[in-house]
């Protein structure tokens, strides 16, 4: 899913890839966030050479990513990076309590 969002997100920006300087990625629950995430990254043609980072946040994550990418731009550290956020953390919680659900 992610893969196919940041193609998207490349295509309708119609922001070059080779202009992006860092990318953060706010995660939550997932098992392999910075391989999910570089894997992305490829998948929407930007080069292995942008540095990734992923940040761990319950429940703001993708917003700490934004002002993360925010303050780097401000500090003229890059001109041009990408935020994302990759997951809800609310939905997971609703899907393991389903789980449980099923279970007992």
């Amino acid at each position: 899913m992610f893969n196919i969002v940041s193609q998207q997100v490349i295509k309708h920006s119609r922001v070059d890839p080779d202009v992006i300087e860092d990318i953060c990625v706010g995660t939550v629950l997932a098992k392999g966030p910075t391989y999910e995430a570089r894997t992305a990254a490829l998948t929407a043609g930007i080069p292995e050479s942008v540095p990734i980072q992923t940040l761990n946040r319950f429940c703001s994550s993708g917003l700490m990513a934004v002002t993360t990418i925010a303050n780097e731009i401000r500090a003229g550290q890059i001109d041009v990076g990408l935020a994302v956020g990759m997951e809800s953390m609310s939905w997971k919680l609703v899907a393991r309590r389903l789980v449980l659900v099923l279970l007992c």
